[in-house]
Order: C-alpha cells, then sequence, then structure tokens
C-alpha cells in the first residue's frame, strides 16, 4: 500500500511541475537546480565537493541595458544512511556571481543556501541474484535554508534578484529519483520541485520543476569503473512577484542535451557533465542561457 501511494505522488509530482508555470530568471539563487543525476553508488555514505558553471545574456528592448551574467557555485555535498531505507542529502554552496553590463562590472561573493533532503528508498532489487533488470527508486523531500545573503548591496545600490547569493526564504523540496539498470545500460531518470516562499523584502521566486533522463553504460578497466552518459533534461519556472505583483519578463523554460562521464577508483568518485540548450523561453523571451559545466569529485565510505 504504501508503495502505491508513493507512486501516485510521483506521478502527481510530475504533472503538477509540467503544469506549473512558464519561466524563470534563468540562473541565480532563487531558481537553483537540484537535479542530482547520476549519484555515487547508491548503497554508500559519500562526501564530496561538486563546482557548476552557468552563464546568461540579458538583452532588454532599450539595448543600453544589455547585461551578461556568469553564476558560478563551488559546494560541499553528502549523502548519508542514518536507516538502512533513509538517506539524507545535504548541500552547502559558496557562490561567485557576475554581472557585466555597459557602463560597469558587478561581483557578488558568498555563502548560498543550504539544502537537506530525506528520501527513502522505496524500490530496490539491486542486491537480487535472480532478478536480470535491477530498480532503485527513491522518494522523499526537504527544505531549502536561507544561509545566503539576500540584501546584500553593492556601491549602495541593490543587487537584481537573480545575482543576490540567496533566496532569503525557506523553501520546500520534492523529489523523486530512479535507476533502472539491465547488465551494463542503464537509465536514470530524476524530477523535483521546489515551492518558494515569499522573503522579508516581499519578493517571491517562481516555483520550479525539473526534470532528466540519462542513459548510462557502465565499462570496467581493471579496479577502475568508466559510466559515460547523454541525457536530456527541462526546467520549468513560474512568475516572479514582488509586492504581490506578477513580473512580467521572469519566468520560463530551458530544455538541455547532455553529455557526461563518472568515473569510479575504490572509494573515490569523479564526474563531468556537459548540457547545452537546444530550446528555451525565458523571460518572455529577454534572457538567453547558455551551455552549462558540472563537475565533482566524492569520497565514498
Amino acid at each position: 500500500m504504501l508503495k502505491k501511494i508513493a507512486l501516485l505522488g510521483l506521478f502527481g509530482l510530475l504533472i503538477a511541475g509540467a503544469q506549473v508555470a512558464k519561466a524563470c530568471d534563468a540562473c541565480g539563487c532563487g531558481v537553483g537546480s537540484y537535479q542530482f543525476g547520476i549519484l555515487p553508488q547508491q548503497s554508500k555514505n559519500f562526501v564530496g565537493i561538486r563546482y557548476q558553471q552557468k552563464s546568461d545574456k540579458t538583452t532588454p528592448i532599450h539595448a543600453d541595458l544589455q547585461s551578461e551574467e556568469s553564476f558560478r557555485t563551488t559546494e560541499i555535498w553528502g549523502r548519508f544512511y542514518p536507516l538502512k531505507k533513509v538517506q539524507v542529502l545535504a548541500l552547502l554552496p559558496y557562490n561567485f556571481n557576475e554581472q557585466k553590463t555597459l557602463e560597469k562590472t558587478t561581483r557578488v561573493q558568498g555563502l548560498g543556501d543550504a539544502l537537506v533532503l530525506v528520501n527513502y528508498n522505496l524500490v530496490n532489487n539491486t542486491d537480487s541474484l535472480y532478478q536480470k533488470v535491477k530498480h532503485n527508486l527513491f522518494v522523499g523531500g526537504g527544505v531549502k535554508l536561507p544561509t545566503g545573503h539576500y540584501e546584500r548591496k553593492v556601491e549602495d545600490s541593490e543587487l537584481n534578484p537573480n545575482l543576490q547569493l540567496g533566496s532569503g526564504s525557506f523553501d520546500f523540496v520534492a523529489n523523486a529519483m530512479y535507476t533502472v539498470r539491465y547488465d551494463k545500460i542503464g537509465l536514470n531518470t530524476n524530477a523535483t520541485y521546489k515551492y518558494n516562499t515569499e522573503n522579508k523584502n516581499e519578493f517571491l521566486f517562481g516555483n520550479k520543476f525539473g526534470a532528466g533522463t540519462v542513459l548510462f553504460a557502465v565499462l570496467k578497466v581493471k579496479e577502475t569503473a568508466i559510466m559515460p552518459n547523454a541525457g536530456f533534461s527541462t526546467e520549468i519556472t513560474g512568475k516572479d512577484f514582488t509586492y504581490g505583483a506578477e513580473l512580467l519578463e521572469s519566468g520560463g523554460y530551458v530544455n538541455f542535451a547532455s553529455v557526461g562521464s563518472e568515473f569510479y577508483l575504490t572509494k573515490l568518485s569523479a564526474g563531468l557533465t556537459f548540457q547545452k540548450p537546444v530550446s528555451q523561453n525565458l523571460s518572455e523571451g529577454y534572457v538567453k542561457t547558455g551551455n552549462r559545466l558540472l563537475t565533482h569529485l566524492t569520497f565514498m565510505f
């Protein structure tokens, strides 16, 4: 019964997210993506460092307001199993944000918003000697904490919301991660939905849905395992609100094609993923997001 309820909840999560909205400030603090992709060996604890790099180009009606933004994040991440079927995932980011306009370059850096997720291993037959097709499903949720500054100012001028280090709000995340594998070929699918709350400045970032699917193969060379992969992901974000009024030039969607590889050597894991946008409509077409790079180095125990 518990499994049926959770599977129905997962289906509802996918449908609700797909209908949420139409938008996003592309990158930045309020709309950060929490898709995890292929995680290191699911049965083990781990701790490591992840690095992400993103960029935007904003071209509003007035050409003199054109800008380019870059977002680089280095974060500590970890996974722990307090119980056999319960995993805790935690992220603590440090952000480096930059905006270039015709007049000046603005740079900010500092601690971002922390995330804590608790997932339950609903389906898992990976240890079975009789099942050729292996399934592994985690469902759960958590909270994003306002550990990053939102009110930060540069030269007495308040930063744009998407350039802030944090959202200034407590936000809630639901997620699901599913992996199916036959022999040396597998498919990893994950989905997240983030429900944002209004911060004390009366700014509300749009809720966000993200989903991705990755096809992978497992190749072994002596003690090293190599996992090349390719896939597709989508991000859909609702309109932002300020003082209760909808910001028209916000929100949108972007679809990515990705290619990458994971590497495993005894207790170490490393990964590299490149994402290229293949279609998008962000902030009513005024924002174009660029390529993304994600990498990690992780110690398993």
